[in-house]
């Protein structure tokens, strides 16, 4: 019986399932990121290497979807492509984005509307209902864009920290994002970000304080504030 493989990589996780030809799920697992922009080709086989460990069926499958951050363009979507006929040679694979990949999930009946995804990054996706083509907006990476997503929103908290420990305060968030990262002073999440590779996915892993500390800290609060107007675009 032909089995479907489909694979859902991000910035912070990557997912997969073993899907019968009813849609059964047969199999689920969970790797780390697969983000090939940040991670080349070594991250994702890595993050596929997991999946298969915990999937035995997947090895079998003989059609394989992956919808994968950072393959919007062709270079990172050939590289994808390359990896996915290594671990599946003999399979009928295709690689999307996994903008497009949620895109088909959310409006599998047919329907046509704006899909915004806000995890580690930010993007916005619509197929138009007439040339099927897609448009998107953002999903730039974290230098350049995903406003108001889960690294912005944890650069920001570090960014709030440092000004904090300019004005020599030391609120319970701060605090809090100290123990996070285990380091000792506020002058340590330089070295931290700089010298540590303590990038984007570990800055998305900071957001859930921000979530918890935002009732009772209303300049922690302003950071959704911010995210939300730069989510929509008026901030």
């Amino acid at each position: 019986m032909d089995s479907y493989f489909i694979v859902d990589g991000g910035g912070t996780r990557t997912r997969g399932w073993v899907v019968s030809p009813s849609g059964a799920i047969l199999e689920y697992a969970e790797a780390g990121p697969s983000n090939v922009v940040r991670l080349g080709a070594d991250g994702l086989r890595t993050a596929l290497a997991e999946l298969l460990t915990a999937c035995g069926g997947a090895r079998g499958c003989t059609r394989i979807v992956l919808g994968l951050a950072g393959v919007g363009r062709e270079r990172e979507r050939d590289l994808a492509e390359g990896v996915a006929r290594e671990v599946w040679p003999t399979a009928d694979s295709h690689v999307v984005t996994d903008a497009h990949l949620a895109y088909a999930g959310a409006f599998y009946k047919g329907e046509r509307g704006i899909l915004l995804i806000i995890g580690t990054g930010s993007i916005a996706y619509y197929q138009n209902p007439h040339g099927h083509e897609f448009f998107r907006a953002g999903g730039w990476g974290p230098l350049l864009g995903d406003e108001g997503s889960g690294a912005w929103i944890g650069r920001e908290a570090l960014r709030h920290c440092l000004w904090e420990g300019e004005r020599e305060e030391l609120s319970p968030f701060h605090a809090a994002v100290l123990d996070q990262l285990d380091v000792a002073a506020t002058s340590d999440i330089i070295t931290k970000v700089y010298r540590e590779d303590f990038g984007p996915t570990r800055w998305a892993e900071l957001a859930p304080l921000v979530f918890h500390f935002a009732d009772g800290q209303p300049e922690v609060g302003a950071i959704l504030e911010r995210a939300a107007l730069r989510i929509d675009g008026s901030g």
